[in-house]
C-alpha cells in the first residue's frame, strides 16, 4: 500500500510540475521603472521568448522583479548569440558574445555592478584579437 501511494505521489507531482505553464517574457510580463511583473505582483523566477518560427529567442531570470542570473539570448538559427549575467538589476561578471556559428566569441566584456570593468577584448571571426580595452 505504501508503494501504491508513493508512486501516485510522484506522479501527481511530475504531472503539476509538466502542466504548469511557462512565462513568456514578452507576453506575460510587465516592465515598470526598471522592474519585472507578472499579474500586478514583482516577478521571481525564469522567463523565455521565441521567435515566429518557434525557435528561442532568449531566457531569462528574475528575483523581486530584478534582473538576476545568467541571461541566453540566441539567434534565429538557435545558436547561443549573448551569454549575461546580472546581479540585481545590473550587469555584471562577464558577457559573451558570439558570433552567429554559436561557438566563436566575438566579444568578452565584464561588469562590476553595472559599469564597464576588467579587459573588454573583441576577436575576430578566426578568433584574432581585434582589440582589447582596459577599464
Amino acid at each position: 500500500m505504501k508503494l501504491f501511494f508513493n508512486v501516485v505521489l510522484l506522479f501527481t507531482l511530475v504531472s503539476l510540475n509538466s502542466c504548469a505553464s511557462k512565462v513568456n517574457c514578452n507576453m506575460d510580463l510587465e516592465y515598470k521603472d526598471g522592474l519585472t511583473y507578472l499579474n500586478g505582483k514583482l516577478f521571481s523566477g525564469d522567463c523565455e521568448s521565441f521567435y515566429e518560427t518557434g525557435a528561442m529567442m532568449n531566457k531569462q531570470t528574475y528575483l523581486n522583479g530584478m534582473d538576476h542570473g545568467t541571461w541566453y539570448f540566441y539567434f534565429k538559427n538557435e545558436k547561443i548569440e549573448t551569454i549575461a549575467n546580472f546581479l540585481n538589476n545590473k550587469k555584471h561578471g562577464e558577457w559573451k558574445y558570439y558570433y552567429d556559428d554559436g561557438e566563436t566569441i566575438r566579444q568578452i566584456s565584464h561588469y562590476k555592478f553595472g559599469l564597464r570593468d576588467s579587459v573588454w577584448t573583441k576577436y575576430s571571426f578566426t578568433g584574432e584579437i581585434e582589440w582589447k580595452e582596459k577599464y
